[in-house]
């Protein structure tokens, strides 16, 4: 299986996703109002990749800006993850964000509540000026 890799743009983030380490990436904003036909190949190709049934799967996202439609999107991957949990496969799901962005880390704390994923929570230090 291939690995998926989209630059980011404006309103997308960037998805690095590696069949073969296990590592998946989410990376930036996602600001799109209908986020659908750029969330539903990544979602397509987690169904593949979750049909491989790697022993550990890694889930980095960090994103600065997550509207409400792409986080439907995003909570569908997580749930796909879930399934890897539930066949007994190990996950672990990172959520950065930047320190002090309150509204981003409440955001990761309810995916992971209505997924059923624990999260490790990591703030990033804000670049001094």
């Amino acid at each position: 299986m291939t690995s998926l890799n989209l630059s980011p743009t404006s309103s997308t983030p960037s998805i690095d996703f590696n069949a073969e380490t296990g590592e998946l990436r989410i990376t930036g904003v996602s600001t799109l109002l209908d986020p659908r036909d750029f969330y539903i190949p990544v979602l397509a190709w987690t169904d593949k990749y979750v049909a491989m049934q790697l022993p550990h799967t890694q889930v980095f996202i960090n994103c600065m800006y997550l509207n409400t439609m792409s986080s439907k999107y995003v909570l569908d991957l997580l749930q796909k993850m879930k399934l890897l949990t539930d066949a007994g496969n190990k996950v672990t799901i990172t959520w950065e964000y930047d320190e002090g962005d309150d509204d981003i880390m409440i955001a990761g704390e309810q995916l992971s509540h209505i997924s059923g994923l624990p999260f490790t929570f990591t703030a990033n230090k804000r670049e001094e000026d």
